[in-house]
């Protein structure tokens, strides 16, 4: 999974519904991994309020008001096809803003052609967080 540090940014924070761009994987080319769930897993010690993941390409916009420690705000849609959009992270902890822009999901390389795939944003707390796809029978690797 990728890391990234939020304190540093000011510039956005959102994730995931129809990713964008071009990523790496030869699972790509073949038939891309199909996601049917977002998934926004608050793993830190303090509540996290007005979570946002933006698809800028796309302008999709997934919420959750409040995710509370060691908790996970999810849902579910019917399955599309991973595109590699990228997408913008906000969310406040502590009555501080934080913002990620640009980002882009890590795809395993171990996927199957079209496997069902949940897309998975982790707040680690401190400003950091990551972003994967993990196929669907397997949630608790995202953890």
């Amino acid at each position: 999974m990728i890391q990234r540090t939020a304190l540093g940014l000011f510039y956005g924070f959102i994730f995931i519904f129809m990713l964008a761009g071009c990523s790496g994987g030869s699972v790509l080319k073949d038939k891309p991994p199909s996601i049917q769930r977002l998934v926004l897993m608050n793993n830190s010690d303090i509540t996290l309020t007005d979570v946002q993941i933006y698809v800028v390409k796309t302008r999709e916009l997934v919420s959750c008001g409040v995710i509370f420690p060691r908790t996970e705000c999810s849902t579910g849609f019917p399955a599309r096809d991973y595109q590699g959009n990228r997408f913008n992270v906000t969310w406040t902890a502590k009555q501080s803003a934080k913002v990620a822009r640009d980002i882009l999901a890590e795809v395993p390389n171990d996927l199957a052609p079209g496997e069902k795939v949940n897309a998975v944003i982790t707040f680690h707390g401190n400003g950091r967080f990551s972003a994967g796809l993990f196929p669907s029978s397997n949630e608790d690797a995202a953890k």
